[in-house]
């Protein structure tokens, strides 16, 4: 929802929660995106590479569940 209002502050603050989320898992490629989008929200860069860069969280966050879901069957 940051993204479609534009609102830097609200990014870097959903990232950076999110970031203290994930470092509780190995998931590295979504906590580097995920450091990647609450550098934007700080600097207050482009929203259309931040678009881009929840596309490439929404991936990694598919490939963290279908892991968890593994280890969950073991």
């Amino acid at each position: 929802q940051a993204i479609e209002l534009g609102d830097h502050v609200q990014l870097e603050r959903a990232a950076h929660s999110l970031k203290g989320s994930l470092s509780h898992f190995y998931a590295k490629s979504a906590y580097n995106v995920i450091i990647k989008l609450e550098g934007l929200g700080r600097d207050k860069s482009d929203m259309s590479t931040a678009q881009k860069l929840f596309l490439d969280l929404q991936r990694e966050m598919v490939r963290l569940s279908e892991k968890l879901i593994v280890i969950n069957k073991q």
